[in-house]
């Protein structure tokens, strides 16, 4: 950027261009973009040129890109048409000459500070109606438009470096590279932080929900990310999500111990050449400074097809106060057709890295010891881009023991896959089976076409938790109290007649938890319901047996017992204990068997659907 921002418009969007206001802005911008170790701010220079409606269209464009930037250059549409700045209304009337240097001024830095610099297009809709058009459904529940892309985003001109990295069999490997230098601050601190709550945060990012991965794993599986590039049906949105998560696995590939140890890297190699540079040097530097094999990880990495399933279980965490050690442990199997990669995050920063790789078919017993200075801390498990949701689950200290712990150490240990065999005599329904359905009420015309939460009335919603039953997806549907018109059906075919122990999986203790002054979870007085009740209705054979489940107020401290969970499950940070529970034993004969849920209850409660099952006696 040079010292004074060049403009050479025609009209109408501004009468004129005012150097003086935007002088302290233009600092700032610098201020940051100096930060980056490639930026020359002498031979920098932006220049913005307004061209007619006619030169540019969005047919032109193609996914990722477009032909409105170009090197230190902007092509602004004439009028200013399709900028982010329409609704601060231009065409307001202008008093005096004061108004107009302020309106201008005005107009000037939204355009360039927020428009040039954001990835989206916040244009609000004032029409509730057009609201409802431009927020279509995807194919994941996803509102594909909720965020358009911004044409005019010009950050990566200056934030990201000049020189590339070229290979002819690895044409991504440059812009991946540059998206993880990009990203590195979400990627180091963005979501370390997993035992609190934490808001939503939009920043600089090539799509609109860095956290919720869920959709393009979806998309990714079954697919190598060369073949979803290919794919021009899916919306860019979605392509950049999707480019995103692979970044996030490429990061994960090339990490040994820290994550910072790549990105000290990486700037280093960016900084050092200023010009194309092949693939091969990169290669033979990462050797020498990472110890890693580039060329077979991005082979591996451009090529791996998503067939990865993992299967998780026996996770505890065990905390030894005498000499400041934990304990994790936790069992693996990859039940996919395609290798899996696993990454343990741990530290009191969560800044140790682990990176595992499970062929398929194998099965590993993985525990390892380390030592904490101040605060134990938990340990996350990230089975990446697998079709397991959720692809983190957090390990926590639960037990804690007056002892000596062991020396720090890593084991990894083979074991038999019959581990993760269910037993022959329990048959399970869970929420994502085709044994699973719904039963609501019909929605109205309005409320159909309106697509809105409030306005649909008080529906069954899905939410994904780690702590939730399922393979490969663990959920749960929920919904507040009400007249009991609302229903959830589990039904299964019995193999032979006999007796059954039915049982659901119940979630005990609703409360609301709050932060304390001191960074933990705290309930406040009165806020514990002291009974909540589940209404189930067992059919079997021709008899229908109603069953009132009440759930049991545990106590925070932990004393529910091994089988019980305590953990949040949703936005409201509502907290239970989980645990399978007994409706009862009934004589079945061999065939169809269901149980109901029905939504009776007070407007606070929470009613939870997840899964039932039947035990052979």
């Amino acid at each position: 950027m040079q010292k004074s921002l060049h403009q050479e418009m025609q009209d109408l969007i501004f009468r004129n261009f005012p150097q003086i206001y935007l002088r302290a802005d233009t600092l700032n911008i610098k201020r940051v973009l100096a930060r980056r170790p490639w930026y020359e701010p002498e031979l920098r220079q932006l220049t913005f040129i307004e061209t007619p409606l006619a030169f540019d269209s969005d047919w032109q464009n193609w996914k990722g890109g477009n032909n409105r930037l170009q090197p230190d250059l902007v092509l602004l549409p004439e009028y200013g048409v399709g900028l982010n700045f329409l609704y601060r209304s231009p065409q307001v009337r202008r008093r005096n000459r004061w108004d107009d240097e302020f309106i201008d001024n005005s107009l000037v830095r939204t355009l360039f500070l927020q428009n040039l610099s954001s990835p989206y297009l916040n244009i609000p809709a004032s029409n509730p109606f057009l609201r409802v058009i431009m927020k279509p459904k995807g194919r994941f529940g996803e509102n594909r438009l909720k965020s358009p892309s911004n044409p005019y985003y010009l950050y990566p001109l200056f934030a990201e470096p000049e020189s590339s990295v070229y290979s002819f069999d690895y044409p991504l490997i440059d812009i991946a590279l540059k998206t993880i230098l990009r990203e590195k601050k979400e990627l180091l601190s963005g979501e370390q932080s997993y035992d609190k709550p934490r808001t939503q945060k939009f920043s600089a990012v090539p799509f609109s929900n860095k956290r919720d991965k869920s959709v393009p794993r979806s998309y990714l599986q079954g697919y190598t990310i060369e073949e979803v590039i290919q794919n021009r049906e899916l919306p860019e949105e979605i392509l950049r999500a999707i480019f995103y998560v692979k970044c996030e696995e490429l990061l994960n590939r090339m990490t040994t111990c820290s994550r910072q140890t790549v990105f000290s890297f990486l700037t280093d190699f960016y900084s050092r050449h200023r010009q194309e540079v092949p693939f091969e040097i990169l290669v033979k530097e990462a050797r020498e400074k990472l110890n890693i094999d580039m060329e077979k990880i991005v082979r591996e990495w451009s090529t791996y097809r998503h067939d990865a399933h993992f299967r998780l279980k026996d996770l505890s965490g065990i905390r030894y106060c005498t000499n400041k050690r934990l304990l994790f442990r936790f069992k693996l199997f990859n039940d996919g057709e395609s290798p899996g990669i696993v990454t343990i995050q741990s530290g009191e920063n969560y800044d140790d890295f682990k990176t595992l790789s499970l062929a398929p078919g194998e099965a590993k017993a993985i525990e390892f010891i380390e030592e904490y200075r101040y605060n134990p801390y938990s340990c996350v498990i990230n089975l990446g881009n697998s079709s397991h949701l959720p692809d983190k689950y957090t390990v926590k200290t639960s037990q804690e023991i007056d002892l000596p712990g062991p020396e720090t150490a890593f084991f990894i240990h083979d074991i038999d896959t019959v581990e993760f065999v269910r037993p022959n005599d329990e048959i399970i329904v869970d929420n994502e089976d085709p044994g699973f359905r719904l039963i609501e009420p019909k929605l109205t015309v309005l409320q159909s076409l309106w697509n809105n939460d409030q306005l649909s009335g008080n529906r069954w919603n899905r939410f994904i938790n780690e702590q939730s039953f399922g393979d490969p997806v663990r959920s749960y549907h929920s919904k507040q109290g009400s007249n009991g018109e609302t229903k959830a059906e589990w039904s299964v075919n019995l193999p032979e007649a006999g007796k059954y122990e039915v049982m659901a999986l119940v979630y005990h203790n609703q409360c609301y938890a709050v932060w304390d002054s001191l960074g933990d979870y705290t309930i406040p007085p009165g806020r514990i319901k002291e009974s909540l009740k589940f209404h189930y209705t067992i059919s079997h054979g021709p008899h229908e047996t109603a069953v009132e489940m009440e759930t049991i107020n545990y106590t925070p401290s932990g004393s529910a017992g091994s089988d019980r969970i305590y953990t949040d499950i949703s936005s409201r940070w509502k907290y239970f204990y989980v645990g399978w529970e007994s409706l009862g034993v009934y004589e079945f004969p061999e065939g169809k068997a269901t149980v109901v849920l029905d939504d009776r209850g007070e407007p606070e409660d929470t009613i939870i659907a997840d899964a039932v099952k039947w035990v052979k006696m």
